[in-house]
């Protein structure tokens, strides 16, 4: 029983799912500035209405890729973007991973290459904090040391178990 309670606790400490965004860049945000720190997730919300126009989001151009790593794309026609119009959001997602400065490129349109329209940033890069860099840290070494903790309560759980066993049989 308190192998799986810990278990549990384990697994939820650890958590499920995607990482949420440090920084979040809307069509607000076309041919202007954001700012993140190496190591952080940057995604690009843009409105979408896909239905409507027939035209969807890609990526254009990407000047600094060993700045700023693209991830994927998430396509929502359910979600109200955050600024602009449209009835759904196409979300791109990247990775800031050294300092400088990127400028990402979007373009939407359709199969034959009709522009719908274009967005772009540029993307400035700066160092992690020291908090980040404690945090990113703790971050690689938790499944390991989560891993360790299961492996002695187990071992720990079992020497009990056998020992009691041996007891019983030698009274």
């Amino acid at each position: 029983m308190a192998l799986a309670v810990l278990c549990w606790l384990v697994l939820a400490i650890g958590g499920c799912g995607a990482a949420q965004p440090d920084v979040i860049a809307t069509d607000k945000d076309n041919g202007g500035r954001v700012q993140v720190r190496s190591g952080q997730l940057l995604d690009i919300v843009l409105a979408d209405d896909y239905d409507e126009t027939r035209c969807q989001w890609r990526k254009d151009h990407n000047s600094g890729r060993d700045i700023v790593d693209f991830r994927g794309q998430r396509y929502e026609w359910d979600r109200t973007p955050p600024a602009g119009r449209g009835n759904g959001t196409s979300t791109m997602r990247y990775l800031a991973r050294q300092t400088g400065t990127a400028r990402i490129s979007l373009v939407e349109s359709d199969n034959s290459d009709r522009v719908c329209r274009r967005f772009a940033v540029d993307v400035e890069v700066g160092p992690p904090s020291m908090l980040e860099g404690i945090a990113s840290a703790g971050n690689y070494a938790f499944p390991y040391v989560a891993g360790a903790l299961v492996v002695v309560v187990t071992l720990g759980l079992i020497g009990r178990l056998l020992y009691f066993a041996f007891r019983s049989t030698r009274e």
